[in-house]
């Protein structure tokens, strides 16, 4: 009996799982094909849990992204809208504080200084632009949204890719136990039959992961 490889894909396990059942069924064998069926629902069960889990992880990374990409509109046009002010502005000092860096220091900052950039550029711009300007009554609090955006999905994504290296582990478990299962199986089937060969004949062929 040649089981599939530790590595193999969970559905390589259940199309394993599957022929043994209805074979040991067709074969008068119910009890070793209810226990054939047992594992292998446990492993289908926990490769869904596991697929799920990883989608979740994929949607909160799209949602951070995303409040990454509207923090980055809401500087990129906030420059526009200062530089459309006068030629000369990108000479001036307090432009050039407000954008010490560039623009790449606010919209390519790495992911766990996005809060403390973002708060650093909104501090400057009410430092540098005088009271009463537009641009501080509409970008603080865009500012503020996106982090809050930008925030939620960064908590929401952590416990997401915690709860998919749970389900994996307990994808691993549930496929440690179906192998150990299918083991038994064989040795049930060996005795009964008193002949390896035989036993052989109620597992798939060749099948390696």
């Amino acid at each position: 009996m040649r089981q599939p490889d530790e590595s193999a894909k969970h559905q390589d396990y259940i199309s394993f799982g599957r022929y043994v059942a209805r074979r040991c069924r067709r074969g008068g064998f119910d009890e070793l094909a209810a226990l054939a069926a047992s594992a292998t629902d446990d492993v289908k069960a926990a490769g869904r849990a596991w697929e799920d889990a990883a989608e979740g992880v994929q949607e909160f990374m799209a949602d951070r992204d995303m409040a990454d990409d509207v923090l980055d509109g809401v500087v990129r046009r906030c420059r526009r809208q200062l530089l459309a002010r006068s030629v000369s502005v990108e000479k001036q000092g307090w432009f050039k504080a407000i954008f010490h860096s560039g623009v790449g220091y606010y919209i390519a900052a790495p992911l766990d200084k996005e809060k403390a950039r973002y708060g650093e550029f909104v501090a400057l711009l009410r430092d540098n632009l005088e009271e009463g300007d537009e641009l501080l009554e509409q970008v603080p609090g865009e500012v503020e949204q996106g982090l809050s955006a930008f925030g939620e999905a960064v908590e929401a994504m952590g416990q997401a890719e915690q709860g998919r290296l749970l389900a994996r582990s307990r994808l691993e478990r549930a496929k440690d136990n179906w192998r150990r299962t299918m083991e038994r199986l064989f040795g049930a089937l060996t005795e009964h039959f008193s002949s390896r060969s035989e036993a052989d004949r109620f597992f798939p062929r060749g099948r390696r992961g």
